[in-house]
């Protein structure tokens, strides 16, 4: 099994850059993973971006049309990424995020290895929610996730687009949870550096929190637009896989 990285960026190299070494100094072999990476035409370092997945061949550079974010929000972007990925198991991690347990992907490949079917949602400490961290009493939520392809060829996308502004991660959390598919584990640490603890103010973090104003907490929307539709999806996967 192979694990793809899903990691849109987009004017933080620096982040990407950071992110990537947390990667490549805590994989047990890079050979397990492809990071793909999905830039748009007209991000000013573009090229910079580029010269770098030549130089490391497990990333997947995949150039985004610079219009897709505005047309499709953040589903599109991660649908999108998805459709040139190749790993058995699909990974929604950000540029934000830092790697700090070494052998993860051996873990993570082992976990779904050892399943009677594919459907599970596997997530990680994100060194913010859940025991030992700053909101120890908060529930941990899949932030950072690993399901199988399985789930993308079975539902026929990876990320909702009825709300393609916001709710990617909750929904795949919740859906997964609503079947007892999710397995969490704590001693992997994926570390999520949220702009909200580390006071982040680049252009991208204002712009993707600019068009999630006024839904974040609607939990309204979420019910309305969202739960008929997970209802769908997880009748598909449990006739499917006898869940």
């Amino acid at each position: 099994m192979k694990i793809s990285l899903m990691c849109p960026s987009r004017e933080r190299l620096n982040k990407f850059l950071t992110f990537t070494c947390s990667v490549i100094s805590t994989a047990k072999n890079t050979d397990n993973i492809e990071l793909v990476l999905g830039i748009d035409k007209d991000d000013p370092n573009f090229n910079s971006y580029k010269r770098i997945s030549n130089n490391l061949p497990f990333i997947n550079f995949v150039p985004l049309n610079e219009h897709l974010f505005k047309e499709e929000g953040l589903s599109g972007v991660w649908n999108k990424m998805v459709e040139h990925s190749t790993g058995d198991i699909i990974s929604m991690v950000g540029d934000d995020m830092i790697f700090k347990t070494d052998d993860w992907d051996e873990a993570i490949i082992n976990i779904f290895e050892s399943q009677k079917d594919p459907i599970w949602l596997v997530h990680c400490n994100d060194g913010m929610r859940g025991k030992g961290n700053k909101y120890e009493n908060v529930a941990p939520m899949a932030v950072n996730s690993f399901i199988h392809r399985a789930y993308v060829e079975t539902v026929g996308r990876y990320v909702q687009t009825e709300v393609p502004e916001i709710f990617q991660d909750t929904y795949l959390d919740r859906l997964f949870g609503s079947i007892d598919r999710k397995l969490y584990r704590h001693d992997i640490l994926i570390k999520h550096l949220h702009f909200s603890e580390g006071g982040t103010t680049d252009k991208t973090t204002q712009i993707l929190e600019e068009t999630r104003k006024g839904i974040w907490d609607n939990e309204n929307l979420f019910t309305e637009k969202l739960q008929p539709v997970m209802k769908r999806e997880t009748e598909l996967l449990k006739r499917k896989f006898n869940i």
